[in-house]
């Protein structure tokens, strides 16, 4: 029976052992061919056999890579055999290309289109956590910038969609918490919080004491007044 790819970070690792959670300290991972198959899914260019030897066995001689790669192809392919709508594992001269569809390819096409929402909402953090231990420093880097890239189209479509909702206090006031739940220092969420509550004239009932509080914290860049008055007007009722 064919399997279902799944909604986890790369849906050709749904079913990749994590041994750790993703906030703490990751101990040695699943199968390689598990990690091959993400990192090939977090590229849309294929990679050289050579780098993703070096990236899974740092090591290993380079010699001794290439036979481990060499070893682990037959058991990515089956995998790929028994994922639901997973594409073949492609060999490309002396590379290797997989494309699956994944939460990570729906992200990035969210970002590109006119729902900010929908983009923010299908953003999730941590690419690859739980498959990163044992890779190599070149491959550590380049994940490292690959997030921090991910994150920052993150936060730019979360500006877009508090921009959407500018001219609808309430509507924006939700999306902020909901911006806020993944960054509570978000500063354009708390910006756009501390307003559109101010401008309902009452606490939206979804705002926590703690965000009055880190819009005060955000002093650059922030109405500081503002920020103020809605803290005050917290203390004043805070179940309002």
């Amino acid at each position: 029976m064919r399997r279902r790819a799944g909604d986890s970070a790369l849906a050709a690792t749904a079913t990749a052992p994590r041994h750790r959670h993703r906030h703490g300290h990751t101990t040695p991972h699943g199968p390689e061919h598990h990690r091959l198959l993400a990192l090939l899914a977090c590229h849309d260019a294929p990679v050289a056999r050579s780098q993703l030897a070096d990236w899974l066995w740092p090591e290993r001689e380079p010699a001794e890579a290439r036979r481990n790669l060499r070893k682990v192809l037959p058991q990515a392919h089956r995998l790929c055999s028994t994922l639901a709508q997973a594409p073949p594992l492609e060999l490309v001269g002396a590379q290797l290309r997989w494309r699956p569809a994944s939460d990570l390819h729906e992200f990035l096409h969210a970002c590109d289109g006119p729902d900010a929402m929908r983009a923010v909402l299908a953003y999730r953090p941590s690419l690859l956590a739980g498959l990163d231990a044992g890779l190599s420093d070149d491959a550590l880097e380049w994940l490292a910038r690959q997030r921090a890239w991910l994150d920052e189209r993150w936060h730019a479509a979360a500006r877009r969609w508090l921009a959407q909702l500018q001219h609808t206090p309430q509507a924006q006031a939700a999306a902020a918490e909901q911006i806020l739940a993944h960054d509570p220092l978000d500063e354009a969420a708390l910006r756009a919080l501390l307003q559109a509550c101010t401008a309902l004239g009452s606490m939206f009932a979804g705002c926590s004491f703690t965000h009055a509080q880190n819009g005060l914290l955000l002093t650059q860049g922030l109405d500081t007044v503002l920020g103020q008055r809605f803290l005050d007007r917290f203390q004043d009722n805070p179940t309002a």
